[in-house]
């Protein structure tokens, strides 16, 4: 039987057991549409803006394993999503970005009065695995069967599809086509025995976690091979939910930026160190080029092209790229436990680790007014499960929650990552909860960041969706703020946000609103939003000339 070419790219959805999509209907994507009406089996979240829809998959990507899948329409509709397409990129997210594009028998007209009839494939190669024009409706399902493979396969990322007008308003007969995502890892018993020989003579080994940790979801693994080895643990700044906070063998964060001294003391004094999951750009403190005690266990990237496999400075002294899953597993048949340096360890770590909070806990002026962000972000881990899923933002709420609020639970905080997208919270709250209903998911955002994405509080809304959005208010783009008045003496410039009241907002919008303005009404606000099963925004009152936290 024939099918339209829009019917056939919602039965391979179905296919590859796609249960939600998330996108903004255009003119170049309607047979699509059209055929999602009649698909029971998955449920359309219809966004406010397409940049909202790509942090959505993206969102969704990590949460799951499973690809995001975001539908926008051809020119603009695809160029507003490619800055959340470029940011899972970055965060190693699987997505599926499907696009429509003009009718192909009109290639001598500019398409949207840009003259390269490829450029929108072309936007996308150097952000996806894969960015791809289907040019025959018979090529459908092979393709996109191709692109969900390749978004999960090795270091997951997103795939761009984008298929023109005619195709998806022809018809054809269409095979169905499902490549196996199941992944055969390599048997690699020669480097399982090498690292093991390692690690068994070493006198001071450290592990340290990167994201792709939590893109195989093997937190679980990387914990008992510590537990079996009394390796300590730190994991780096994008990847702080790996490993729970309270784990008797977890140091803390990270090898980043202005990383307390007692970390940098304890790194100075490893003589090997197993990095399992960092990426590209990943950085590692206190190293120079000669340095040679790295062990560095990564995903396997051979899928994206001309990208190098070893990427560290400096360069490992081992350098394997696998399933990293796998590999800790048999890691663990061939490592020999210590018992007494277990016991040790953990004294160890626990000592440092309450040097460390005493001197966060210095940094934060509590009680004050307007309210101090380290208070905000403390008594925001104080009221949430530890199963809460938190997304943070760029800037100031998140440089004070990546300090003060601690990770429970593996893969519960989400943020922008490496590539800093503003607005980023909501939308990535909201997959959230669509994935996770009976969690609790809180946005934590700065007011100049929400502005930018605040349309789509009226999606939770639409949804039913209990998100609590946590605005830290400080009318500013406070980091921007502080970086002018520290570069320039003190000369700054366009950085006055004027936002509104929030909670007005919420309210004007038919939500909950709370507004914060005095401290001792800080808790009790948390809580009513938390318990409140609806979307709230809470407006919290806060500074932007409250100084940068600063290692002692």
């Amino acid at each position: 039987m024939e099918v339209s070419g829009g019917k056939a790219v919602v039965q391979s959805l179905v296919e590859h057991e796609v249960q939600t999509v998330y996108g903004l209907p255009g003119s170049h994507i309607l047979e699509i549409y059209d055929a999602l009406q009649d698909e029971v089996r998955i449920n359309h979240i219809l966004t406010l803006h397409e940049l909202n829809a790509a942090f959505m998959a993206d969102a969704h990507g990590r949460l799951t394993g499973k690809p995001g899948v975001c539908i926008v329409t051809a020119g603009p509709g695809a160029t507003n999503a490619v800055t959340g397409i470029a940011q899972a990129y970055s965060e190693a997210s699987p997505v599926v970005q499907i696009t429509g594009h003009c009718d192909s028998n009109r290639k001598i007209w500019p398409f949207h009065g840009v003259d390269d009839w490829s450029f929108l494939m072309k936007i996308y190669q150097p952000i996806t695995k894969w960015s791809v024009q289907i040019k025959r409706i018979e090529d459908i399902s092979q393709i996109l069967s191709k692109a969900f493979k390749i978004a999960t396969s090795g270091r997951p990322g997103p795939v761009h599809v984008e298929i023109p007008r005619d195709i998806l308003s022809s018809s054809g007969m269409i095979k169905k086509f499902k490549v196996s995502t199941q992944i055969e890892s390599p048997k690699y018993t020669s480097s399982v025995k090498m690292v093991a020989k390692i690690l068994n003579s070493a006198s001071n080994p450290l592990i340290a976690v990167g994201k792709g940790v939590l893109r195989e979801f093997c937190s679980d693994e990387v914990m008992k091979f510590a537990e079996i080895t009394g390796i300590p643990i730190i994991t780096l700044w994008w990847a702080k939910s790996a490993i729970p906070y309270q784990h008797p063998l977890c140091l803390g964060y990270d090898l980043d930026w202005n990383v307390h001294p007692q970390i940098k003391s304890f790194i100075e004094k490893t003589d090997i160190i197993l990095t399992i999951g960092l990426d590209a750009g990943e950085r590692l403190t206190n190293f120079n080029e000669k340095d040679n005690r790295l062990i560095h266990i990564h995903q396997d990237i051979t899928l994206v092209p001309n990208e190098e496999i070893s990427f560290l400075k400096p360069k490992p002294l081992i350098d394997i790229a696998t399933n990293i899953k796998n590999f800790i597993k048999l890691l663990q048949k061939e490592i020999k436990p210590n018992h007494e340096k277990i016991k040790i360890m953990e004294k160890k770590v626990s000592t440092i680790k309450r040097k460390i909070e005493k001197d966060i806990a210095k940094s934060i002026i509590w009680g004050s007014t307007p309210l101090h962000p380290g208070e905000i972000s403390t008594e925001i881990r104080r009221v949430l499960n530890d199963d809460a899923i938190v997304t943070l933002d760029v800037a100031n709420s998140a440089i004070w929650m990546n300090r003060c609020f601690r990770a429970q639970t593996p893969n519960t905080i989400l943020t922008p990552g490496r590539y800093g997208s503003m607005g980023f919270p909501l939308p990535a709250a909201i997959a959230a909860k669509i994935n996770f209903p009976r969690r609790q998911v809180v946005a934590v955002v700065g007011d100049g960041a929400f502005l930018m994405t605040a349309m789509d509080f009226h999606t939770a809304i639409k949804y039913k969706l209990g998100i609590v959005v946590i605005v830290m208010n400080d009318r500013q783009y406070g980091v921007i703020w502080q970086l002018q008045n520290l570069l320039y003496g003190g000369r700054t410039f366009a950085t006055e946000t004027e936002s509104p009241n929030f909670a007005e907002y919420a309210r004007i919008c038919g939500a909950i609103g709370i507004k914060v303005r005095d401290p001792k009404d800080l808790r009790d606000a948390l809580e009513k939003a938390i318990n409140a099963r609806s979307p709230v925004i809470v407006d919290i009152d806060t500074e932007y000339k409250f100084p940068f936290y600063r290692q002692i």
